[in-house]
């Protein structure tokens, strides 16, 4: 389950970090500052989704923050710009937050009840 995240962790990254790009490049070819501006706030919003799956598959808690900054970036994005899909990618970091807080509140539930039983 873990591999299976982090890849499509990766691939909701790159193709933000796609459309962010082309979004920036149409912004700078017919000089639209809003479209640029969007564009840099979709790639930094995809480079910080990347670092957050290399810290998922290093140490899983680290990367929490991370991914709580990404849907920041995205959900900040979308308001400065006005970008509707930009808040729907911002989603994904925050599932990502409530899949690692209860894995880890699970992992800790049956280590409390393996420890209870080993007292028995």
């Amino acid at each position: 389950m873990k591999i299976i995240l982090g890849i499509l962790n990766i691939i909701v990254a790159i193709c933000i970090g796609l459309q962010a790009a082309v979004i920036a490049r149409v912004g700078a070819v017919n000089q639209i500052p809003q479209l640029e501006g969007d564009g840099g706030a979709g790639l930094l919003f995809s480079l910080l989704i990347l670092v957050a799956v290399i810290f998922y598959f290093v140490k899983p808690i680290f990367s929490i923050p991370l991914f709580i900054l990404a849907a920041l970036t995205g959900i900040l994005a979308s308001l400065i710009y006005s970008d509707p899909v930009m808040i729907a990618w911002s989603i994904a970091p925050l599932f990502m937050v409530a899949f690692l807080l209860l894995n880890r509140r699970i992992r800790f539930l049956k280590q409390a009840k393996m420890a209870h039983l080993a007292k028995k």
